[in-house]
C-alpha cells in the first residue's frame, strides 16, 4: 500500500481511540480497520466532490447526526463536539475517524448486529457490490490478524 508518511502518523494517533471505541461498544476493530481500508485507502482525504472526509469518508450531516447520538461518550473522550464543516473535520483525524466507527456501530446494531447490512447502510446504497468488497477486505484483514488454519 501507498500510505504516507503522514498518513502513518494519523493512523498511529487514530488506532487507539478506535480500539477504545470497538471494545467500548463490543464491536470488532477489523471491522474498523476495513472500513478504513476500503473508504480510502488508509489516506487522510477529501472524497466525494469534497463531500466526504477522512479514513472513513463520513459526510458532515452524519457527523452531526452521530455527534447528537454520542455526544456523552465523545465528551467522555475529551473530543470537541462543535463541528460546523468538512474542514473543521479534516483538522481533527482523531475526532473524524472516531465518528465514522461509531456511524458504522450505529449502522451494525440497526441492522442487528450484521455487518453486510451495516457496511450497506453506511455507504448509503441499495447496491450489493460495495457490502461484498467490505467482505472480502474484512476476511483478508482477518487472515492478517488472527491466525486462520
Amino acid at each position: 500500500m501507498n500510505v504516507s508518511e503522514q498518513d502513518i502518523k494519523r493512523i498511529e494517533q487514530v488506532m487507539p481511540y478506535i480500539i477504545y471505541t470497538c471494545e467500548y461498544f463490543d464491536f470488532d476493530p477489523l471491522y474498523a480497520i476495513t472500513l478504513f481500508e476500503v473508504e480510502s485507502n488508509y489516506r487522510w482525504t477529501y472524497g466525494d466532490s469534497g463531500d466526504a472526509v477522512g479514513f472513513g469518508q463520513i459526510h458532515l450531516e452524519t457527523a452531526w447526526n452521530v455527534i447528537y447520538n454520542y455526544r456523552d461518550y465523545l465528551e467522555e473522550l475529551g473530543l470537541n463536539t462543535y463541528v460546523k464543516s468538512t474542514q473543521d473535520l479534516y483538522q481533527t483525524p482523531i475526532r473524524t475517524s472516531v465518528l465514522s466507527i461509531l456511524y458504522l456501530i450505529d449502522k451494525y446494531k440497526q441492522s442487528n448486529n450484521d455487518i453486510y447490512g451495516a457496511a450497506s447502510l453506511y455507504n448509503g446504497t441499495n447496491k450489493h457490490m460495495y457490502p461484498f468488497n467490505f467482505m472480502m477486505r474484512y476476511s483478508d484483514v482477518a487472515k492478517t490478524f488472527y491466525i486462520i488454519e
